[in-house]
């Protein structure tokens, strides 16, 4: 018994500490170039680096029925949200950033697409305290992501409570009446 204590407490101390936010984020501007090379131009690239891998993903963008029925609010169209999917960065040259391989989905930068950088840990993790992930801001945040060949030790909590898309917001107008806006 006390031989498995040994093993299990060398094996805590083998790994990475990590806690708070993780990750980088950026939201994609503009898409540029050919097909041989396509230039991807973030608001701030300063939280990456080459061999970064990254998920870029697209926040918003579905349709819904605005007519005042009983469907209204039911999603007519995806659109391309809540599209997805996980790259490398090969090259950053000021804010424009160059990805090992062409993107699989296409992405509307006009729906609030953002990139966000997936840290990788060889050896495991021992969560330490609260990881996070920065707050949605209206274009980027509400995504924690970290990918690892060991084992994920919760020596603290994982949350994300509030970190992602805002709810609606319920103001009273009179007595019992009440509208419900979407704030984010």
């Amino acid at each position: 018994m006390a031989i498995g204590l040994i093993c299990v407490s060398l094996s805590l101390f083998s790994q990475t500490n990590i806690s708070g936010i993780i990750n980088s984020y950026a939201s994609l501007e503009s898409i540029s170039g050919d097909a041989c090379s396509i230039n991807y131009i973030v608001n701030d690239a300063s939280g990456f680096s080459v061999d970064d891998s990254v998920l870029i993903i697209q926040m918003k963008g579905a349709t819904i029925d605005q007519t005042n029925s009983s469907s209204f609010g039911n999603v007519t169209s995806y659109n391309q949200a809540g599209k997805y999917e996980k790259n490398v960065i090969t090259s950053i040259v000021g804010n424009t950033l160059t990805f090992g391989l062409a993107l699989l989905n296409t992405y509307d930068v006009n729906s609030l697409v953002q990139i966000v950088s997936v840290p990788h840990y060889d050896i495991g993790v021992n969560v330490t305290a609260t990881l996070t992930a920065q707050d949605w801001n209206g274009s980027t945040g509400g995504i924690l992501a970290f990918s690892t060949d060991g084992d994920v030790n919760l020596i603290a909590n994982i949350d994300l409570q509030g970190k992602g898309f805002l709810g609606g917001v319920d103001a009273k107008v009179g007595a019992s009446a009440f509208i419900s806006t979407a704030a984010g």
